[in-house]
Order: C-alpha cells, then structure tokens, then sequence
C-alpha cells in the first residue's frame, strides 16, 4: 500500500481515539470535541478512497458530504460489484449533528456521543478493510509515529518478540517503553516533584503522590490508560531520586501472557495509548 494512503489511515484512526478520549469527559466541550473528531476521521477515510482509486485529485477534493459520498459510491467498478459504502444513515446523522455544533454551537447530548462513538468505530471497521486491502482497524500500527527513539525501540523490540512468540519478554518490553514515556511525562509536567528527594518516603506514599499529581496536568481518566500505567512502577533509587519501570510482577499475573494473540492486541494498546497521547502532548521531549 502507498505511504501516504496508510498515512490517512493512521490519521483517521489517530482522530478518532482522540474522539474516544473526549467522549469520556462529561464537559459540553469534549463532547462537542469528540464528535468533530469523529467526523474528521469519516470524512478523511472518504477522501482517502477516492485519492486511492484515482475518482478525483487532491485538488478536487473540497466538496460536500453527500457529494463526497456519492463520489466513492458512484465510482464505476463499485457500481459494477453493487459495492456501496455502509452505515449511510448514521454517518450522514453524524455530519447534521457535527453542522448543528459547528453553525450553531449546540452541544450534543451523551447518548449522541456514545452512538457515535459505535456509528464511527463500525463504519471505519469495514471500510478500511473493504476498501483498502483488508486493513484491520485496530491492529493498523502507529509505530512509525511514536517519538523518542528510546520509546519506539522498546515497542519494535516487542514486536520482534511476538513474532517468535515470546510474550513474557515482548510484554516486558512494552511496558518498558511505557515507563519510559510515563517518565517523560513526569520530567515535563512534574519538573518541581522529579527533582525532589524521596529519601523516607514509602513507595505507597510515593505511587499516591505521582498520580495525583498526574491526574492534574494529564487527561487521565482514559480507563485504559490509568489500568495501563498500574503496570508501571515508581521506584525510590539510592539517592532518593525517582525511576520509572515495568511492574514485573503484575505483567506476569497477565493472561496474555500466555495467549501470543492477545499478548499482540496488549502491545498495540500500549502503542495506541502512547501515539494518542503524544498527539494530544505535542513539544514534550520524548526522546
């Protein structure tokens, strides 16, 4: 596949987690967010199809929705193969209530956002493996994106262990690279904490400390992020200093440990926590 279509992909992918996190919030804002960004990811997967098959040029893409979706559906071979794109009635919803909120600046209710959220997710399901080469969704990788060398070394190490079907060590690895990225965060948001020393204080205390403190500066009431980083410890050094690393003991209890599959699927959400939110935290230094 051409790098720039795989490029849309992950981008489109990368908008619509982001749309994810905003959901999660209770504010009007997020709300209103989310449903942008999942209409953003929609309206990329659409331009992405007809950039792919050559129906129009990057400069005959500043069209309307419906025109926009009529473009791909009314593409000859599709016509030929009665292949037409799926979820029509949702997806145009999605685009009334997205007008409403930008011409208007109503705010969607919860439910909206949650229908949406399924509407976008099962839309772009089936379309990137439809129309772009059986391209799974959620295994689609964004490796390439992640910053910091340190980081992506740690994933790619991962991945290279799945392949031999080594979880234990492919999990240790990702978690790795995830306390690594945790670490950044601290030396970035929490410049005044990291240069404290912890000489005395129990590791309880400790743990409680950093994630107050991150729940203040750092979007974290992603689930899956808070689960994921219990799996990353915060340790006390000689000098009282802090360390970031992998929980050892808990990534061990994990089931995927034995299952090389879902050991894969684990690795990919880490990947995915750690590109969304180097996305939403651009200028921190993660190398």
């Amino acid at each position: 596949m051409d790098e720039l279509i795989k490029k849309r992909l992950i981008i489109s992918k990368r908008l619509y987690t982001h749309g994810e996190l905003h959901g999660l919030s209770s504010s009007s804002m997020d709300r209103m967010l989310a449903i942008h960004h999942f209409d953003n990811s929609v309206e990329i997967t659409l331009k992405n199809i007809l950039l792919k098959y050559g129906i129009k040029t990057e400069n005959e893409l500043k069209i309307n929705f419906d025109t926009l979706w009529a473009s791909v559906n009314n593409y000859g071979p599709f016509r030929t193969q009665n292949q037409k794109l799926p979820y029509e009635s949702e997806m145009k919803g999605l685009r009334t209530v997205r007008n409403r909120i930008q011409h208007h600046a109503d705010v969607p209710s919860s439910e909206d956002v949650d229908k949406y959220r399924i509407a976008t997710r099962a839309f772009l399901e089936s379309v990137f493996d439809e129309y772009f080469e059986g391209v799974n969704f959620p295994e689609i990788s964004s490796l390439d994106w992640i910053e910091g060398e340190w980081i992506r070394k740690r994933l790619t190490m991962a991945y290279e262990c799945i392949s031999r079907e080594e979880t234990t060590e492919a999990l240790k690895l990702a978690y790795s690279g995830l306390a690594g990225f945790r670490k950044r965060l601290a030396d970035y948001f929490l410049p005044d904490i990291g240069k404290l020393s912890f000489i005395g204080v129990g590791q309880e205390t400790l743990t409680e400390i950093f994630l107050k403190a991150f729940e203040k500066v750092i979007f974290c009431n992603h689930r899956a992020v808070l689960s994921e980083l219990s799996r990353t410890t915060i340790a006390k050094q000689d000098d009282g200093s802090i360390a970031f690393a992998p929980n050892i003991e808990e990534i061990a209890n994990l089931e995927e440990v034995n299952d090389n599959k879902k050991a894969q699927q684990k690795i990919d959400e880490i990947t995915s926590i750690i590109d969304t939110f180097q996305g939403i935290y651009q200028g921190v230094p993660y190398s």
